[in-house]
């Protein structure tokens, strides 16, 4: 079998992934965080603004480098244009899901 490398476990990763093991290839994904989720990868970061001079603290299991979420972000699209063709959100999900919710997503499809 042949391996392939996929960059980054977010959204676009494991989808890319996903596709690869569909054509016979083994899919080897390099994630600069220790789960998947990219950009979407929850952290205990504090929100800061730019008068808050406080330093971001992240929770190690968690933390990405691109991750840019705060308690309670959610996204301006819905569930119905924000999922996988082939994956529907769980009937319970938000209608603009949180960032949570949306790793959680990614979590199940991977």
């Amino acid at each position: 079998m042949i391996d392939v490398a996929v960059i980054g476990a977010g959204s676009a990763g494991l989808v890319a992934a996903r596709h690869l093991i569909s054509a016979g290839l083994r899919p080897v994904l390099f994630e600069a965080a220790k789960t998947i989720g990219g950009a979407w990868t929850p952290s205990s970061a504090v929100h800061t603004t730019s008068s808050d001079k406080r330093q971001s603290q992240h929770d190690d299991e968690y933390h990405h480098p691109a991750s840019k979420m705060w308690s309670g972000m959610r996204t301006n699209l819905s569930k119905y244009t924000c999922q996988y063709t082939d994956f529907p959100w769980p009937e319970e999900a938000s209608t603009f899901p949180t960032g949570e919710e949306i790793h959680d997503y990614l979590q199940s499809y991977s």
